[in-house]
């Protein structure tokens, strides 16, 4: 029998998962096309989540190469750098969790993801400063 408090947290678990799966664009291994996004995950160069069976990789993560007239998709190269950052403590789940939530370490408490972009330097300081804990000085 579950109990109040384990169902409150189940209740609040799946409200994260769905704010996750809805705040941005996912991508599947059917849409990466001959991608090798599972090497991408050995060498922690982006993450993923699993849902019902299936991989989905975060489209903010990735973008569009062009070599020798050839398109393709890859991981942005900072996703290494904030998921070093953030360790390997974090799952796929915590990981998109804290790039679609908002945070006090970037300008206007952007998300993550909104500024991966344009401010790549402070999102790795923010992933930084997320792995070490609450700081006092």
């Amino acid at each position: 029998m579950a109990t109040k408090t384990g169902s409150r947290w189940a209740a609040m678990r799946d409200k994260a998962h769905d704010i996750v799966l809805h705040s941005t664009t996912w991508l599947s291994a059917a849409d990466l096309d001959d991608a090798d996004y599972q090497r991408w995950i050995e060498e922690n160069k982006i993450f993923a989540i699993d849902l019902d069976g299936r991989t989905y990789y975060p489209a903010y993560g990735l973008h569009v190469v062009t070599r020798d007239n050839v398109r393709t998709i890859e991981p942005k190269p900072i996703m290494a750098a904030v998921i070093a950052a953030l360790g390997e403590r974090y799952t796929g789940f915590q990981m998109a969790t804290w790039f679609v939530s908002v945070n006090g370490h970037l300008i206007g408490a952007a998300r993550p993801a909104d500024v991966l972009d344009i401010e790549p330097t402070q999102v790795v300081k923010a992933a930084e400063l997320e792995a070490g804990g609450i700081q006092h000085g």
